[in-house]
């Protein structure tokens, strides 16, 4: 529902691509070997998915991602970007703050479905 508001204007796609790419350059001046993962890769892929999971492993992101991401899974794909910005944004009110500092876009995003629902 609301993909072309939402995906559309690739506008989101760019901010998690910046995002991600920022954290995989602060992993690869860490020691991770970085080279094999596409930070312009927004669809979901196991190989992203193990890389942070498995290799880096989600504490480890969490510390990293803190003021960057809502959760360390969201760098996953550009899907959970949304869906666990979209979740926190609604149970837990008061990340709304944190959302719109640090995902200005992807909060202009939940602000525009909310509004196209009256709530």
């Amino acid at each position: 529902m609301h993909e072309d508001v939402i995906y559309g204007d690739d506008l989101l796609e760019d901010e998690f691509v910046r995002k991600r790419r920022f954290v995989l350059d602060m992993l690869a001046a860490d020691g991770y070997n970085c080279s094999g993962i596409d930070a312009e890769e927004i669809r979901y892929t196991a190989k992203i998915d193990n890389f942070f999971h498995e290799e880096v492993g989600y504490k480890k992101l969490g510390n990293i991602t803190r003021d960057i991401f809502i959760t360390p899974y969201a760098i996953t794909s550009i899907r959970e970007y949304w869906a666990t910005a979209f979740e926190k944004f609604w149970i837990k009110p008061d990340t709304r703050d944190f959302i719109k500092k640090s995902s200005p876009v992807l909060y202009h995003k939940i602000m525009t479905v909310k509004k196209m629902h009256n709530i």
